[in-house]
This record gives structure tokens, C-alpha cells and sequence, in this order.
């Protein structure tokens, strides 16, 4: 396989840990509060992609452009990739639950419409008696 090849595969890895992770951690069912996996998830995937970054992407970048003869390859992977991903690597799991957390809310509402509510006796009881 071409250092190409590996670094394509290494950026979609980072896009899958930096989406479908949060989504996975906010789904489990403990803690019971929502934002409380919503925090764990936030936390532990910005950590996550800070060391992929940093670990796994600036390698295999550095490795890849060596491997297709460019000069200093260094320059495109080194520090500003993990500060990027210190500082924005927030966003993408943000958004990945936030939508999580619309959809499963919509889908709560809509298990229960209104014709199917059981009615308020207790208004009944007072003006009956």
C-alpha cells in the first residue's frame, strides 16, 4: 500500500474518531444524565483527536510526502496540526451530539402523540363534586 493510500485512510480515521466516537460514548446508557455523557464524550474525544493527531496523522503526513518527493514535508505536518486539533478538535464531536440529541428528543415526541395521552380526571372530579 502507497504512503498516499495510508494517509487517506489515516484522515478518514480522524474524521470517524472525531463523529461517530461521541456519538457511541452519548448512547451508553450510564451515567442517566444526558449532559453528563455528553461531557465525558466532548472531553474524551477532543483528547482522542489531539493524540491522533499528533501521533498518527503528523507521521504518516510526514512519511507520505516523502514518499511522493516533496520538499520538507515537515513543515505541512508538525506542531499547527495538534494546535488545530487542541483548539477546534471540540467542534466536530459537538456537533455530532447535539444532533444525536435532537433526533433521539424528536423521536421521544413523536412516540407519544397527543390522541394517545391519558386525560386530566382531576378537573372532572372538581366540578362534580
Amino acid at each position: 500500500m502507497t504512503p498516499d493510500r495510508i494517509l487517506t485512510i489515516v484522515n478518514v480515521g480522524y474524521f470517524v474518531l472525531a463523529f461517530a466516537v461521541p456519538v457511541g460514548i452519548f448512547l451508553l446508557p450510564r451515567p442517566r444524565n444526558e449532559f453528563g455523557r455528553a461531557a465525558i464524550a466532548l472531553i474524551f474525544t477532543w483528547a482522542a483527536t489531539v493524540f491522533y493527531a499528533g501521533l498518527v496523522v503528523n507521521p504518516v503526513g510526514i512519511a507520505a510526502g516523502h514518499a511522493v518527493g516533496e520538499h520538507f514535508p515537515e513543515a505541512r505536518y508538525d506542531n499547527n496540526t495538534i494546535a488545530s486539533a487542541m483548539i477546534g478538535g471540540w467542534l466536530a464531536p459537538l456537533i455530532s451530539i447535539v444532533a444525536v440529541a435532537i433526533i433521539r428528543r424528536a423521536r421521544v415526541q413523536k412516540s407519544a402523540p397527543l390522541d394517545e395521552r391519558t386525560p386530566n380526571k382531576s378537573l372532572e372530579r372538581t366540578r362534580e363534586g
